[in-house]
């Protein structure tokens, strides 16, 4: 009884001292107050929602295996990419990546949700609609851009 008591302090104070990941973008990340409308390429958000699980661990983010960034808790990632179909993946530590197939317009904006659920931090991704995506980009921090070479 007293080991159990003595673990579960342990546990709580680990979980607070983690914190949650920062969220870094290593590819140009477009300009927020312009649309794709007229420029012949298709933009991505990525968010992602966290609860207590996994809030301190990093996840990574790949458009058809070319890495965009890794995410913390409250954080999105955005690119613009030619028009195509594409593989989105997200890695999560200690699991099997999560991917999602997309098929990218020219003029359009597409918004996805990466969560993170359960005890466990099993990891989703879904397509959310432009309203939903809206208010999640005004409740989000913007990636920081990080420098190929820079060690992170």
């Amino acid at each position: 009884m007293r080991l159990s008591r003595y673990l579960l302090a342990v546990s709580v104070l680990l979980a607070i001292g983690t914190g949650c990941a920062s969220t870094k973008q290593v590819i140009p990340l477009p300009e927020q107050r312009t649309s794709v409308t007229d420029s012949g390429k298709a933009r991505i958000y990525v968010f992602r929602r966290t609860g207590f699980a996994g809030a301190g661990m990093p996840s990574t983010v790949l458009d058809r295996g070319t890495k965009i960034g890794s995410m913390g808790c409250k954080g999105y990632l955005c690119w613009d990419r030619d028009p195509a179909s594409t593989l989105i993946s997200i890695i999560w530590p200690g699991s099997n990546p999560i991917e999602l197939h997309l098929n990218c317009e020219a003029g359009h904006t597409y918004y996805l949700k990466h969560g993170v659920v359960g005890f466990i931090a099993a990891s989703t991704l879904t397509v959310m609609t432009e309203a939903e995506g809206s208010r999640l980009l005004a409740r989000s921090k913007p990636p920081r851009l990080i420098v190929p070479n820079e060690v992170e």
